[in-house]
């Protein structure tokens, strides 16, 4: 595995490998990599949404974004200047809130966000449902968003299904199945959402999320 830093683009967050001296057992050489992410240890996850205005749509002065998460609302709604978008085709704006996960323990938690288009006299919008993965390493045993490459760590959810933590700070997720069995979401390697989405908004445009 590669030693260094690295960036991760789609939340910021800063990389670190180390591998360590190597030891020999059973005749095979074997060397631990400590991992950091600093999204395990600063645990804010960000939640993205892809909104599409539709040529046919009058474009809003504004639009806006409210996140609840285990059904409390995360932070204040998120306003975006739309009046500059174009009047005479279609448009995509990506819209983004981000909450603080530091109390909750690593695992798969449910979030609503309330998309709304707002004009001067009305508002216009839909509630779009997903899950968000959280893996909180603030109080690892080797450091805040430290862990060991390639040491898996399995939780168990509340609504049956699993989750891995591969020691890097990524995750695994897989749903419960019939017999007490288990299957890979659609996108399992994923701490923003499990499944990219589509959500209609009244007013002619479209909520994409991740």
């Amino acid at each position: 595995m590669c030693t260094g830093s690295s960036a991760g683009l789609a939340e910021g967050a800063l990389q670190e490998r180390h591998s360590l001296p190597s030891v020999r057992s059973l005749g095979v050489p074997r060397t631990l990599t400590l991992a950091y992410d600093s999204t395990t240890a600063d645990v804010r996850p960000i939640i993205g949404l892809d909104s599409t205005l539709l040529q046919r749509a009058a474009v809003p002065e504004e639009f806006s974004i409210t996140l609840e998460v285990g059904n409390v609302i995360q932070g204040a709604t998120v306003f975006y200047n739309s009046s500059p978008l174009p009047e005479n085709a279609d448009s995509i704006s990506r819209l983004v809130a981000q909450f603080d996960a530091s109390a909750l323990p690593t695992g798969r938690y449910t979030y609503s966000t309330d998309v709304f288009s707002r004009y001067a006299s009305s508002r216009i919008g839909t509630t779009v449902s997903n899950k968000v993965v959280v893996v909180n390493r603030r109080q690892s045993l080797v450091g805040a968003g430290w862990g060991f490459a390639g040491l898996q760590r399995l939780y168990t959810q509340p609504d049956g299904g699993a989750m891995i933590e591969d020691g890097t700070g990524g995750a695994l997720v897989f749903d419960a199945s019939a017999q007490g069995s288990f299957s890979t979401t659609a996108n399992m390697n994923s701490r923003r959402g499990d499944n990219p989405f589509a959500a209609p908004l009244p007013d002619g445009g479209l909520a994409f999320g991740d």
